[in-house]
Parts: C-alpha cells; structure tokens; sequence
C-alpha cells in the first residue's frame, strides 16, 4: 500500500512522505489490508453509504508541497454520478 510504503522511507518520485491530515483512516485502512504469513485478506467492498478521502502530504527535494487526495467511495457511487452526467448531456 503506497501509505506504508512511503512511511518507511519510500520515494513516489522526488517526493517524501511529508505528513497525513487522515493518520487513524490510514491505519485503519492498513489494518485491513494487511498481509498474514501465507494468507492474504480482502477487505469487504466499501459500503454504499460510506464515502471517505484519505489525505497524503508530499515534500519534494526542493521543499515544495503537496497535498493529496485520494478517495474511497463504493462502485455504486461512481455508477450513479456516471448515470447523472449521462442523462445532463
């Protein structure tokens, strides 16, 4: 998972892992999809209900920032905004 990766040091490019707004989400996030020695575990589909964003911040070598975004919605979420753009057109 790109958050674990880079907490350990990892590089996305230029850019260091520089900070998280959604630090509880994240780990909630890991500990679900963490692996066990032999065995990996899905997590469950995202609940219609339940649309959440995850928050990264990136530091590049030169000092520059950047925030992240990354979203977790259910399929059914991109299904009925794809629909509504659809029938606007």
């Amino acid at each position: 998972m790109l958050y674990t990766l880079l907490l350990s040091g990892k590089k996305l490019k230029e850019f260091h892992f520089a900070g998280t707004k959604t630090i509880l989400g994240w780990d909630e996030l890991y500990h679900r999809l963490k692996l066990k020695k032999g065995n990996v575990a899905f997590p469950q589909p995202t609940p219609v209900t339940s649309n959440r964003l995850y928050h990264l911040a990136l530091r590049s070598e030169e000092g520059l920032l950047k925030d992240v975004l990354f979203a977790d919605a259910s399929g059914e979420y991109f299904r009925l905004g794809r629909s509504i753009v659809t029938m606007n057109r």
